[in-house]
């Protein structure tokens, strides 16, 4: 067998649980497959490895053991044969040479085809936190242990790395399962209520590439930024400044004007900065989920963009083309995005520090959208926060979501493009190094730029004929909306009744399932209603998963019937909810949309 088929059998094996990682093994050339040096696996004395399998067999708990370090498929199958079925088997290569070599000489197929095992390695910590993500939710894994491999010793800084990779990647799960469900409800009011504004939004087509190889200075709230709000005027002279909502009255009160603003905010505490400042000529750049009463507080043109939340890519479609980025985290990233769409090289991080300043301050001075006595770290803040390196190499305190959100900024820098950070006491971020802002400037003339950045907005004619489609589209998925709950409310009750009667012993389990298939099919027809509103719950996804797994280790048949018909119709019993409050506001959006356009005609 060739590498390349070997790699690809490999990689068909782990494409059901990392569908990304399987694609990016059969990209791999086979000509780069072919120049790699050979890599053979030791042998090892079978009762040695059966007895350090059985060790670590018996002392491992939780829902997965992770091995770092790949070997042989021996090891890996002894350990998925000893450990118990429900519990997860991650291998973490923390080198992507290795790995790739491994894999496209050695037959891992049939092990890594079992279930609950797979492997993650990438170029970079932020792929590898991502892979192991994917698998803690798809799987439903909460409680971790990690062992190293000893048949591939590693350095005690490579144990510690990833150690905290998988920390990181807990914790992002379990941001985001909180997240869905405290803010999981105003994302879809906010997205429906900001429909009607973004049919007229600027079109950011026109505006790409635009600027390019003008520098940006990207201006977020950070403590850094008293240092460097004195050269910003400056910087003006030589690029674009995009500043974060927050950072909007500390530039205002130094006189300054941003040629952009950046929100995302879901929640309202930034209409208060657009209600008391006016920043003439300058464009908003608004996430579609951004809470509408910052958006429509803010006077003067606007666009949007959209992430990969399901009801904005439906919006997408049928308003005023919207750019589309993903991982926007923190405000910071939409600034650093955008202006990479324009074109912008350099790309300068001002007040970005990602963590707070080291005499406990976490804003700038003159933020206004909250209270001073929350613009420094507290003591009920700590068991909140984490250390993480500054660019000046000592430890600096930041919250421990920050540490996705700097994760992030890393994997933007990989795109290509230079971009520094200007904040010495800020968290540090690969592949965007510390330069002073006055060197930054000191490098680049002053240049003529072309102001505003606006673009423009469709006509009048264009804005009531897209009004008119989106309105038609709206109504549309009211409609299927509506079907589809009714359809769910049918299936979850007789999926609680066979669960009763089964459990009562009126059914066997095989009837009690088999009265769940007409209804089963019958939701089949809401495929794309399905696909948008069910994986708003990231939550009951990640139960479910769990609950998935757990039952593959009940021998009891009733409760695994049970198990199978809770994660069959759970789904569509946490979607009901969601499904209703959609169609309420989506009923709002109709009444907007339906409303003649205010003004004359041009």
């Amino acid at each position: 067998m060739t590498r390349a088929a070997q790699l690809a059998a490999n990689a068909r094996a782990i494409a059901s649980s990392l569908a990304g990682l399987a694609r990016g093994m059969v990209d791999i050339p086979s000509e780069q497959l072919d120049s790699m040096a050979p890599i053979e696996i030791p042998e090892v004395d079978s009762k040695q490895l059966d007895s350090f399998v059985d060790t670590v067999a018996d002392q491992t708990k939780g829902d997965a053991l992770v091995l770092l370090g790949l070997s042989s498929p021996d090891m890996l199958r002894r350990f998925r044969d000893r450990l118990p079925v429900d519990r997860a088997l991650v291998i973490v290569e923390p080198s992507l040479d290795i790995a790739i070599r491994l894999l496209s000489q050695h037959d891992f197929s049939d092990v890594l085809s079992m279930p609950y095992v797979s492997i993650v390695f990438g170029a970079r910590d932020q792929a590898l936190m991502e892979e192991f993500t994917i698998l803690i939710n798809q799987w439903g894994i909460g409680e971790i242990q990690m062992i190293p491999n000893p048949m591939r010793p590693m350095d005690e800084r490579i144990t510690t790395l990833v150690a905290g990779m998988i920390r990181d990647s807990v914790r992002a799960v379990e941001l985001s399962s909180a997240t869905g469900a405290r803010y999981g409800p105003q994302v879809l009011a906010s997205i429906c209520a900001n429909l009607d504004p973004a049919v007229s939004g600027v079109d950011l087509a026109e505006l790409s590439q635009r600027y390019a190889g003008i520098p940006a200075f990207c201006v977020a709230a950070g403590p850094s930024l008293d240092r460097d709000i004195g050269l910003l005027a400056q910087a003006r002279e030589r690029g674009i400044i995009i500043a974060a909502d927050a950072a909007v009255p500390v530039l205002m009160e130094a006189g300054i004007a941003p040629d952009v603003v950046t929100t995302i905010d879901v929640i309202d505490t930034k209409s208060v900065v657009f209600e008391k400042y006016y920043v003439k000529d300058a464009l908003l750049v608004a996430l579609l989920a951004a809470h509408p009463k910052i958006v429509n507080a803010w006077i003067g043109p606007r666009a949007f963009v959209v992430d990969n939340h399901p009801l904005a890519l439906w919006a997408s479609q049928h308003i005023v083309r919207p750019s589309h980025f993903v991982g926007l985290g923190n405000v910071a990233h939409l600034s650093f995005a955008f202006a990479r769409g324009l074109g912008c090289d350099p790309v300068v991080l001002v007040g970005t520090d990602m963590a707070a300043g080291r005499d406990g301050r976490t804003y700038a001075k003159g933020v206004i959208h909250h209270p001073p006595e929350v613009q420094v770290l507290r003591e009920e803040d700590m068991p909140k926060t984490t250390e993480v390196p500054a660019n000046d190499g000592k430890p600096v305190r930041t919250f421990t979501n920050m540490v996705s959100y700097i994760h992030t900024f890393s994997n933007f820098a990989l795109a290509g493009g230079a971009a520094f950070t200007t904040a010495a006491e800020g968290a540090r971020i690969t592949g965007i190094p510390h330069r002073p802002l006055k060197d930054l400037i000191a490098e680049n003339d002053p240049q003529p730029i072309a102001r505003p950045l606006a673009g423009h907005a469709p006509t009048r004619t264009d804005t009531v004929e897209r009004r008119s489609a989106l309105l038609k589209c709206v109504e549309e998925l009211e409609r299927d909306l509506e079907r589809y709950t009714d359809d769910a409310e049918v299936f979850v009750e007789v999926a609680e009744r066979a669960r009763n009667d089964i459990a009562r012993g009126e059914i066997d389990s095989e009837k009690g399932l088999r009265l769940l298939v007409p209804y089963i099919e019958s939701l089949r027809q809401h495929k794309e209603i399905i696909e948008m509103i069910e994986p708003l719950q990231p939550a009951v996804i990640y139960e479910l998963n769990r609950i998935s797994r757990k039952a593959t280790a009940m021998d009891n048949p009733v409760e695994r019937a049970q198990a199978r018909i809770t994660t069959l119709a759970g789904a569509s019993a946490g979607a009901i909810p969601l499904s209703r409050i959609l169609i309420d506001e989506l009923k709002k959006s109709v009444k907007s949309l339906a409303r003649p356009l205010p003004g004359k005609g041009q």
